[in-house]
């Protein structure tokens, strides 16, 4: 409940939050002896299509945020606003690519989420669970601290995992490698020659570039057809501000600076 002589201030941050398949791994971690069902694109693209996200930012996320269809913010280099559009939640369009798949009753799978990072984060990771079991996969969830959850992850544990990521530089060539490259947070064991090329020569580019752009563009392009991840939405931020506070101005960075604080004049 709000307070008298407190507003509240809310949006985006510079971190996305998605969810991430283990592409790699030839059998299944909830169906030992049967082959990984995330290996095949029309089964990722089913379970993409299976989450409702504008439900969720509405309801879970209280409209904090908006969902996204990349894995970095507007704020950060390389990113393409055309690419950011989600695909269509369909469930009907789910259940024809999970059987043309060949998985017409679906399969099991676990969702791997932190329950103490994000911002409901675990609330997140149990309205997307519900809706992947009524496109028909039987879909359970592994919520744990932050802390197990790292080092599970690191281990290689996750067959399907959530994660959040704020790039330390700013630009898209750090997710693209340490998510989706070469880095050690890609637990996935993502790989495609195409998009590593791609990135390698994105980041020997000025900024301002345009050659640079239209690398990007073509990158979140493989991206979209691949799908090695589900890009969620950017994580939200809240600020409690008192009246005597005439103009706040929030940072994506997430941080507090005092010149874009303005007192109002008693």
């Amino acid at each position: 409940q709000q307070q008298q002589g407190i507003r509240l201030v809310q949006g985006p941050t510079a971190r996305s939050i998605y969810f991430q398949f283990d592409v790699a791994r030839e059998e299944s971690l909830d169906e030992p002896g049967r082959p990984n069902p995330l290996r095949d694109v029309r089964v990722r693209r089913a379970i993409y299509q299976a989450i409702d996200m504008n439900t969720i930012t509405r309801v879970v996320l209280r409209g904090s945020t908006v969902a996204a269809g990349i894995p970095i913010a507007p704020a950060i280099g390389g990113f393409v606003r055309e690419a950011n559009e989600r695909l269509p939640f369909d469930a009907d369009a789910s259940r024809r690519l999970l059987a043309e798949a060949g998985y017409p009753n679906g399969f099991r799978l676990t969702l791997n989420c932190p329950n103490n990072r994000y911002i409901n984060d675990e609330a997140i990771c149990q309205a997307a669970t519900a809706m992947l079991q009524r496109v028909g996969i039987q879909a359970r969830l592994d919520a744990m601290p932050f802390g197990r959850f790292l080092q599970r992850g690191g281990a290689g544990e996750y067959q399907f995992y959530m994660l959040g990521w704020t790039p330390g530089n700013f630009d898209m060539t750090n997710p693209a490698r340490e998510l989706l490259g070469e880095g050690s947070f890609n637990w996935g064991r993502f790989r495609d020659d195409r998009m590593n090329a791609l990135v390698t020569e994105i980041s020997t580019l000025s900024p301002d570039n345009p050659r640079r752009q239209q690398l990007a563009a073509e990158y979140w392009g493989r991206f979209r057809e691949l799908l090695p991840m589900i890009p969620l939405h950017q994580e939200p931020q809240v600020f409690a501000v008192r009246d005597t506070v005439a103009d706040f101005t929030m940072r994506v960075q997430e941080d507090l600076e005092l010149r874009w604080v303005r007192m109002r004049a008693n």
